[in-house]
């Protein structure tokens, strides 16, 4: 998620903070007697928390979009382990994946945080701007929301189906609810950071944390390798039940998914959506990459206008594979990859035409 993608941001915020809200945002996902992930119930604009138990403490992986879920997931937390947690690691630096970070500092203080060098300066010169701006942009969000809503059209010039507005109304409602109840978030920036890989021995698992330096979905993604379980915690370079695709470089994508394939894992938590236990899914969306890449340089070549580019491009199929037909799926599919990808390869043979 690029600084430039508010929108997309507050989408992320208005999934309600409210303490006095009920906290049934997550499901508990027992992996192994020692892994746990907190997923939340809508898979593909949330993303998961993971949580690996030691003899000495818990290693905790990413804090959600927001301190509500946070808050949700330390207390299912406690209820499986008495122990603190000692670590939590930030996969990369977009919001949906550090905003509850002060909660958990709240909530163990004695906790250092981990992530990669550039998640530092990012969350420095990018994500605290918006931090110290959060409520105004909140209100701004309820009111792009309400707008959709009415008109019934996204920010995106997509129409909003009938299947769709659920969804647009519990954005609506839960930002009322931020708004109602509202509790500041505070910055929690890294203890320990790192420039290739750091290694963790952590109870009777090793965790390898290795940037990637594909430059795929953020500068700094970084996954966790627990070879004792052939599991491999992707943050955000897999993503279900539909690909993101955020930044100008979805070759790096298919070479960042490529890596994974050749850990060979069983077991694959990706950073948003259901826990895989085959690669079956991040070959898929390896193909939608390789795809729509191949497909939007063709485009190009064949003098097609970008505003032409969508219906141009016929991938029914393979579409068809990520959102099963379901209106909010082909939205966020639309919205949040193929669109992306088409845009980023007419940007680089520089065939979007300049606006007057």
């Amino acid at each position: 998620m690029k600084p430039t993608h508010v929108i997309l941001a507050l989408a992320f915020l208005a999934t309600s903070y409210s303490l006095n809200a009920q906290t049934n945002y997550l499901e508990t996902v027992k992996v192994t007697d020692s892994i746990y992930v907190f997923k939340p119930k809508i898979n593909w604009y949330l993303g998961n928390g993971i949580a690996i138990i030691g003899t000495t403490g818990v290693f905790f992986v990413d804090t959600y979009t927001s301190p509500n879920y946070a808050l949700e997931a330390i207390n299912r937390l406690k209820k499986i382990t008495n122990l603190p947690v000692r670590y939590v690691l930030n996969t990369h630096w977009h919001y949906d994946h550090m905003y509850g970070n002060y909660e958990f500092k709240l909530a163990f203080p004695e906790c250092e945080f981990i992530m990669h060098d550039s998640t530092y300066y990012f969350l420095k010169t990018q994500v605290k701007p918006l931090i110290d701006q959060d409520l105004e942009l909140t209100k701004q969000g309820l009111a792009q929301f309400e707008k959709e809503r009415k008109e019934r059209k996204a920010s995106n010039g997509l129409a909003i189906t009938d299947s769709m507005v659920p969804y647009w109304d519990q954005l609506i409602e839960e930002t009322k609810e931020v708004l109602a109840d509202y509790r500041p978030v505070k910055l929690v920036n890294g203890d320990i950071t790192f420039n290739d890989k750091l290694t963790l021995r952590w109870g009777n698992h090793t965790l390898k944390m290795m940037h990637l330096k594909q430059y795929a979905h953020s500068e700094g993604d970084v996954i966790v390798w627990i070879p004792e379980k052939r599991l491999v915690i992707t943050g955000d370079i897999v993503v279900a039940p539909t690909p993101y695709e955020t930044q100008p470089n979805a070759a790096g994508m298919v070479d960042a998914l490529q890596y994974i394939i050749n850990m060979n894992p069983a077991i694959v938590i990706p950073g948003h959506g259901p826990v895989q236990y085959d690669l079956s899914y991040v070959k898929l969306e390896k193909e939608a990459f390789e795809a729509y890449l191949r497909e939007a340089e063709k485009a190009v070549q064949n003098n097609i206008p970008i505003q032409e580019a969508s219906a141009y491009i016929k991938l029914d199929d393979l579409d068809y594979k990520f959102t099963k037909g379901d209106d909010l799926a082909k939205w966020a599919y639309r919205s949040y990859f193929r669109g992306h990808i088409i845009s980023q390869v007419y940007r680089k043979h520089n065939a979007i035409p300049k606006k007057n």
